[in-house]
């Protein structure tokens, strides 16, 4: 038996959203959805590409992003237009302290109720504890104690958005910000999402 050798499908989003329609039987094989449908099943497919990250399996979407503390200051803003600049984490799975000589140190995740507890907020000192509260635009990471010294840098390993498809232009050869294994299910997902409006 002779394989492929290869592990490179992917699949675009006129692929999925014609997929879908077809399962819908909105299109027929070897027929083309309308303009009109690539845009409404765009949309949706955002929509559940923005859904999918309530979840916190979506193991690919985590990154490790680096935040220089400055001493006197107990909070950082991380997003588009944040003091760390880059996409708005949505969740934060674990931090370290890392000092100048390269030891880290585990920091302690807290609820904001515990957070809200700890007074004072301005305590001194080398921060074993951190909030995160994601907001809408940037978050926002809050550090206890506050950093009083200089040479340190807080890791957090944090879950990123899926990034959008877009509804026109050349977007029918976009890729989607998934793993192969994700395709056949996102397949599915979009067919039940616009069933309503097309049968």
């Amino acid at each position: 038996m002779t394989t492929s050798g290869t592990y490179s499908l992917d699949v675009s989003r006129d692929q999925i959203i014609e997929a879908a329609l077809r399962s819908l039987g909105v299109i027929g094989a070897g027929e083309t959805a309308t303009s009109d449908d690539r845009i409404n099943c765009a949309f949706a497919l955002n929509l559940i590409l923005k859904s999918l990250p309530i979840e916190t399996w979506l193991l690919w979407c985590y990154q490790d992003i680096a935040v220089p503390l400055v001493s006197g200051t107990a909070s950082y803003t991380l997003g588009p237009t944040g003091t760390v600049v880059g996409v708005r984490p949505l969740r934060i799975a674990k931090a370290w302290l890392r000092d100048a000589d390269d030891n880290d140190i585990p920091m302690t995740q807290l609820a904001r109720q515990d957070y809200e507890m700890l007074t004072p907020k301005n305590t001194p000192g080398i921060p074993v504890n951190y909030y995160y509260d994601p907001q809408l635009t940037n978050g926002v990471l809050y550090t206890w104690p506050v950093i009083n010294t200089t040479g340190y840098t807080m890791y957090v390993s944090n879950q990123r958005q899926l990034q959008d498809v877009a509804s026109t232009g050349s977007a029918s050869t976009e890729t989607f910000d998934l793993p192969q294994e994700w395709f056949q299910p996102l397949r599915w997902i979009l067919a039940d999402e616009v069933s309503h409006e097309y049968v």
